[in-house]
């Protein structure tokens, strides 16, 4: 098992996702998150270039997405977007 295949204390995950364009979409897909308890240390938006008027959300929250708390948050905001991808989860490193 590398270290990839494990969750380790300090872990972020990245994801970027495609939002229906109603009011209250981006609401709807960060509550999962709050209510599993998966803290969000970066959100922000760029226009998608395939889809016109569409944006891309690119979010980072704690945690690694092998963590059950973290799995389940995903779940239920995959059905909350038009797309969500998770990029990758990542070690944190203390200085």
């Amino acid at each position: 098992m590398s270290w990839r295949d494990r969750a380790h204390e300090g872990d972020r995950t990245a994801l970027v996702a495609v939002l229906p364009d109603i009011p209250g979409s981006l609401y709807r897909f960060l509550e999962p998150f709050a209510r599993e308890g998966v803290n969000l240390t970066m959100i922000y938006s760029r226009p998608a270039r395939s889809m016109p008027w569409k944006y891309l959300f690119y979010v980072e929250i704690e945690g690694s997405r092998l963590e059950e708390r973290v799995q389940k948050a995903l779940v239920e905001a995959r059905k909350k977007s038009i797309m969500l991808r998770v990029l990758g989860s990542y070690p944190i490193i203390q200085s």
